[in-house]
């Protein structure tokens, strides 16, 4: 992207101090190689009005921080690739601040937000997440189990939410100030900044315990589809995918820490029409062992109606 070398501080008249029921983060860094799927993006979310929503897409293959107004509801973002998606979503976050943009929910999305399958969003009634995220004080998105027992900072991160795509109230964005947690210092708290001819991999003063460790390095090296085996060649990929594994991780654990919770997209519509005061006391009720405890019942319940004749 050849992004149009704008100050910052220059407010952008079509979208400053506006209020959009929803904004949109996509973090791109190669797309040819996801087929392009911000077009697709976009159709899956025609059913908000273009006057109700904002696309930003943030460029994390071109480092700057200029930007383009691709269009009234498109702007291109320059960003960076420090963190991954973490740092472009960060990107986008700081820009709404900047403009002073206004909305009840932000979708942070990239571009292998289809890597699994079909996007929900294709299949989904995603006006309704939007309510659902706007109203109930929820994150939603695909949400993963794995290992019990696997703890970062003595906090357990079984229960995390899949960070390709996912939507987040805006409230918590702006109580969370920054996206990253394990940016390219911090990762060196976790493991040696070179690769370690021991074979341990990860630090004895790491804060993550051995089932979190077992599981990275199983997942990186076996399970992952872009799997491989660590050496001096590889271990700044190794780096570099932990730290985006720990940030998805400790993203959620910061999330129930701030008083919300994570649940699947799909859980069932009829656990959502009842009173919001009703809703507040199930889950006062279901979270007396924290709100992970909340969201474990909620994915249990939601199995077990799926899994009915």
């Amino acid at each position: 992207m050849q992004a149009t070398e704008i100050s910052n501080c220059m407010r952008v008249p079509s979208v400053a101090g506006r209020k959009f029921e929803l904004i949109v983060i996509y973090v791109e860094y190669d797309p040819a190689r996801f087929g392009w799927p911000f077009s697709r993006l976009k159709s899956y979310l025609s059913s908000v009005g273009d006057d109700k929503k904002l696309f930003l897409i943030v460029s994390n293959s071109d480092e700057g921080e200029g930007f383009l107004e691709v269009d009234r509801g498109t702007i291109r973002l320059q960003g960076n690739n420090i963190n991954r998606e973490f740092s472009g979503w960060q990107r986008g976050v700081e820009f709404i601040r900047e403009q002073e943009i206004n909305t009840d929910v932000v979708l942070l999305v990239n571009e292998a937000f289809e890597s699994l399958g079909p996007s929900y969003l294709k299949t989904h009634n995603v006006n309704w997440l939007l309510t659902k995220c706007r109203l109930f004080k929820i994150v939603l998105g695909l949400v993963d189990t794995a290992w019990e027992g696997k703890k970062i900072q003595g906090k357990s991160a079984r229960v995390w939410i899949n960070t390709n795509c996912f939507f987040v109230p805006a409230k918590l964005l702006e109580s969370l100030g920054n996206i990253v947690t394990v940016n390219e210092t911090r990762i060196n708290e976790f493991l040696p900044e070179d690769y370690p001819d021991s074979g341990e991999f990860f630090k004895k003063s790491s804060p993550v315990n051995s089932a979190f460790k077992e599981y990275l390095q199983k997942w990186l090296t076996e399970e992952w589809h872009g799997r491989f085996v660590p050496s001096n060649d590889t271990w700044p990929v190794f780096r570099a995918k932990t730290a985006a594994i720990l940030n998805e991780s400790l993203l959620s654990i910061r999330i129930r820490e701030l008083g919300y919770i994570i649940l699947p997209y799909d859980v069932p519509l009829f656990l959502f029409k009842k009173t919001r005061g009703a809703w507040r006391k199930m889950r006062r009720v279901l979270t007396n062992r924290g709100s992970q405890s909340f969201e474990e019942a909620m994915i249990e319940k939601s199995n077990q109606l799926s899994e009915r004749p």
